[in-house]
């Protein structure tokens, strides 16, 4: 088996971040796939689209459905980001005198 990229290894975090929250919130993932596609490095799908209605009546339930979502959106980037973060600062501390 090749030896991952560094790329490859942080669209790993990065999808991991995102199925990381989804598990912590309840939000049902049907797949995460760090394969590419035409379009993307990788993917979560969540098991149900909520459709946005601006029209309902945001209940305390619902807020809390859409924070998660809201946080697991973002936790892909930034486990991505600390990853990155991560290599950079070792690589810096190899080649410092």
């Amino acid at each position: 088996m090749p030896k991952p990229t560094k790329s490859i290894i942080a669209t790993a975090y990065h999808e991991a971040g995102h199925a990381v929250i989804a598990y912590l919130e309840d939000l049902v993932l049907r797949e995460v796939s760090i394969v590419p596609t035409s379009d993307t490095l990788g993917h979560c799908r969540y098991a149900q689209a909520h459709h946005f209605n601006p029209e309902a009546r945001v209940t305390p339930a619902m807020r809390a459905r859409i924070e998660a979502h809201i946080m697991g959106s973002l936790a892909g980037p930034e486990a991505e980001r600390r990853y990155r973060a991560a290599i950079t600062t070792r690589a810096h501390s190899l080649t410092a005198p």
